[in-house]
């Protein structure tokens, strides 16, 4: 049980800083959220728990396929933010756009025999 409390007190402490960072220097809290540190820390931690190179590889494998529909979210936000829409109602869409392409994304990847 220790090592769930460090592994969350580590993501939060990176999520702390990029968004302290952001409020004075919002390019570079953007690179710090942009960096796959919490991908590479759970590596990390799933390999130290399960050494198993076939687990990893799907696991990372579909942790890219995953990231691919979430993209889009990071263009829609900014427009509906610009075009005069609200903070909460413009994330509301960006983040229904993202839930919609994971389905897609998870109906695509079947089809083509990627097992997520």
């Amino acid at each position: 049980m220790t090592a769930f409390w460090t592994r969350a007190l580590l993501s939060g402490l990176l999520i702390a800083l990029a968004s302290t960072i952001a409020r004075r220097q919002p390019g570079l809290g953007a690179l710090i959220v942009s960096l796959p540190l919490v991908s590479v820390l759970s590596m990390i931690w799933l390999w130290r728990d399960d050494p198993d190179p076939a687990n990893m590889a799907r696991y990372v494998q579909s942790t890219f396929w995953y990231f691919l529909p979430t993209m889009p979210m990071f263009l829609v936000i900014p427009a509906l933010l610009r075009r005069g829409i609200s903070f909460w109602p413009s994330l509301l869409a960006g983040c229904t756009l993202t839930i919609l392409l994971y389905g897609a994304m998870t109906l695509l990847t079947g089809r083509a025999g990627i097992k997520l």
